[in-house]
């Protein structure tokens, strides 16, 4: 069941790629960037669920969507895999916290 879901929602960046092939792979990331820090201070400014699932979904997408646009503009590099490895894991620690502040402990 997975899998297959994996397989349908394997399309959808490229898809949306084309759509935003203007901006830059390294903007896109410095985007998601922005929206993942953003996750705790809304969660801890407004104790909304719905709120910070809204920024972290928005993060998510642009993390998805910076690979595609890197490889539609042949501009994938090593530096930018790098780099995209470092902003998950600040964003991998922005969710906890963001989760921590809405008191899932």
């Amino acid at each position: 069941m997975v899998g297959s879901l994996r397989r349908r929602l394997r399309g959808i960046p490229p898809h949306l790629a084309r759509h935003l092939r203007y901006f830059t792979p390294g903007f896109l990331t410095a985007c998601g960037l922005a929206c993942s820090v953003l996750t705790p201070l809304v969660a801890y400014a407004t104790s909304s669920s719905l709120a910070v699932m809204a920024v972290a979904l928005l993060a998510l997408l642009m993390d998805a969507l910076d690979g595609s646009v890197a490889r539609l503009r042949g501009m994938a590099s090593s530096y930018g895999a790098f780099l995209d490895s470092v902003v998950d894991r600040v964003s991998d620690a922005a969710l906890v916290l963001a989760l921590h502040f809405l008191g899932c402990n």
